[in-house]
This record gives C-alpha cells, structure tokens and sequence, in this order.
C-alpha cells in the first residue's frame, strides 16, 4: 500500500521539532538545556554531578551487566576525576563509555534482549526437550553483530532474510 500524501501529514512522518530554551547556549548539549528548562517549569533542581566510582559503577552495570573490579573502580574513578572537586573529565569518561562498547561482556548482555525478542532457546522446551545442536551459531552470530556495531537496518535486513 503507498504512502499517500495524506498519510506524510501524520506526525510519525514530519521531521522533530524542539524550540530550545533561551539559555541553550549556555549548556554542553541541547537535551541538557531541554532537561533544565523543564525542571525549572517545575520548580525542581537538578541532582549534583554524581561521584566517579558511582559514575564507573553505573557505566559497567549499564553496558555490560557486570561490576568492575576493584582495579578497574580505581583506575576509572582516578581517569574521569576533574581537576577540580566535583567535576568531571569528559573525554576519559568517553573513554571508559569506548571500552566498554568494545568488550565481549557488552555484546553478551545487549545480545540478550534480543534473543529474548526473538525467542530464541537451544531446547525446544520442557514439554519436547530436544536438543537444537546447531543454535549455539545463531547466538555467536547476534553477539558478534552487537560487538562489531553492525548497522540496525542491516542487522534486521539479515533477520528476515535468514528467516
């Protein structure tokens, strides 16, 4: 069925609009100047900068479904520390975001959700409990696509296509 131009009206078809706030200048990123405005619609306050090890703690858990290690809480937390107390090193923090990404633990725990969406199992269940020798692939296959970033749109083109 085409897509009408009636149809390219609808909101799901017309680009994002955001007006900033006056003070956008003022903040590192326009969703930060989006967050800010709304609290202050609100009467709220923002929370204080969160601590390093807090900041670490919580990327690990995030990305790859893992604490860090004492060593790593230690190394991290001394990189994205600023100079000044309470701030932040933006480009180390980066930094731990990049390594992070690149780990087999990211893809391990991302490649969950979709295995869950898809159902996927290497039994066919309590009821005909055989098992599927060759579904191990299938798993390797979406970790390694989650490691490499592969692209979402050729990711979902494989789906179907090995569907």
């Amino acid at each position: 069925m085409p897509v009408t131009e009636f149809d390219r009206q609808h909101r799901a078809f017309q680009p994002p609009r955001a007006s900033l706030p006056a003070n956008a200048a003022a903040h590192q990123h326009p969703v930060d100047a989006l967050l800010l405005a709304q609290l202050e619609q609100q009467q709220g306050t923002p929370l204080p900068q969160a601590e390093p090890d807090v900041l670490v703690r919580h990327a690990f858990l995030t990305l790859t479904g893992l604490t860090p290690t004492f060593a790593e809480l230690t190394w991290w937390q001394q990189r994205i520390a600023g100079t000044a107390t309470g701030t932040l090193n933006e480009q180390q923090f980066a930094a731990l975001l990049d390594d992070l990404l690149y780990r087999p633990a990211y893809a391990k725990h991302w490649a969950r959700h979709w295995l869950d969406v898809v159902r996927f199992g290497q039994s066919n269940g309590y009821e005909r409990d055989g098992y599927k020798p060759y579904s191990w692939r299938y798993r390797d296959y979406v970790m390694e696509s989650f490691l490499q970033d592969k692209i979402w749109d050729r990711f979902l083109l494989e789906q179907l296509a090995g569907d």
